[in-house]
């Protein structure tokens, strides 16, 4: 767990990934594939991953140090990044998928900003903007709320208790709780204030 990024570094992924070496170790010939990736990572981190890599990897590798090196320059002249990681995480997710299972399905674990159809909620085109072009009806994005996620509740510092979070949601965009359609368009040309 200690290469997880903060974001996700908790029990819960910690309980995902039992899970799928369970369902691995059950189905050795349907195996589910786990690569964690982030083109933000150093570039002397890519270096060493490419160093020592091997065919279809090296490709991965070389694709995201290319985008890393410009993510550093952009940093370095304090440009914005946002637009550069996204077009990043979306080539090497590509071809990370290409490299691991061809045309398979994929789920693709991320911040909500980062996944949704249309960036209109950020400044930026995101990652979902860019698999929404590249895959058409065929990208499904699902927003993930959580009210006792170990690192992220605390930090937002927003709830007023168990599922608080979800029923405002449900209240403003008449919609059950626990269910939230983001290609309902008032959740992306209005801000929904909670």
């Amino acid at each position: 767990m200690d290469s997880v990024f903060g974001a996700f570094h908790d029990s819960s992924t910690a309980k995902m990934f039992a899970w799928l070496r369970s369902w691995n170790e059950a189905h050795p010939d349907d195996p589910v594939h786990f690569v964690g990736f982030d083109v933000q990572d150093s570039v002397k981190r890519i270096q060493v991953f490419l160093e020592d890599s091997e065919p279809p990897w090296t490709a991965v590798a070389e694709d995201t140090l290319a985008i890393g090196k410009a993510l550093e320059e952009a940093r370095a002249k304090q440009e914005e990044v946002s637009e550069i990681r996204d077009e990043g995480l979306t080539s090497t997710l590509f071809a990370i998928r290409d490299a691991v299972a061809p045309g398979a399905r994929t789920v693709v674990l991320a911040h909500n900003a980062h996944l949704m159809r249309r960036g209109g909620e950020t400044h930026f085109r995101n990652l979902g903007e860019h698999l929404s072009e590249r895959l058409g009806e065929s990208y499904v994005s699902i927003g993930l709320v959580g009210t006792q996620v170990d690192s992220l509740c605390q930090a937002w510092g927003r709830h007023d208790g168990p599922l608080d979070l979800e029923r405002r949601l449900a209240e403003q965009l008449d919609t059950p709780v626990g269910l939230l359609d983001l290609s309902d368009a008032r959740w992306h040309e209005e801000r929904v204030n909670l």
